[in-house]
């Protein structure tokens, strides 16, 4: 039982680190969405020159601006969200679900990458569990690290 709120913790942190690249990388974008260099290029010519990464950040922003006011709305951001959310829903429909019944069981859900190398740096001693400390400590790092990087951008 322990173990449970320590998973919810890492899930909940995972989520936040997933929601904290998509803020970095600006309207739009998806954490996990890897960008061709092809793509990029727009000119063909070998190279991404900063005014191609500026106007394709402006593509997405404008993609999501419906209305077409130069501004994104509540209703243009959660539209754009649903969107996104549904392509990695059926994404992830047609990875794991093994038996094609439209659904996930928990047999067919994937275990997280890194669930347990997170474990192992929460347990500083090494002793199998996460003490409240160790907990404490797991998330300073995290905010520390968020922090860091926050700061580069």
């Amino acid at each position: 039982m322990k173990h449970t709120g320590f998973i919810t913790a890492v899930v909940a942190g995972a989520v936040s680190l997933a929601a904290f690249a998509a803020a970095a990388q600006g309207p739009g974008a998806h954490p996990s969405h890897r960008l061709s260099f092809q793509t990029l290029d727009a000119n063909g010519d070998g190279e991404i020159s900063r005014e191609e990464m500026s106007a394709h950040r402006e593509a997405r922003f404008h993609d999501m601006d419906a209305d077409g006011d130069g501004a994104l709305s509540r209703d243009e951001m959660l539209a754009a969200a649903r969107k996104r959310a549904g392509e990695r829903t059926d994404a992830m429909l047609k990875r794991f679900d093994s038996n094609g019944d439209g659904m996930l069981s928990m047999d067919e859900m994937a275990a997280p990458r890194n669930e347990g190398k997170m474990f192992d740096r929460a347990d500083r001693d090494g002793n199998g569990t996460v003490s409240q400390a160790e907990f404490d400590a797991a998330r300073d790092r995290m905010k520390h690290h968020k922090k860091r990087h926050s700061d580069k951008s």
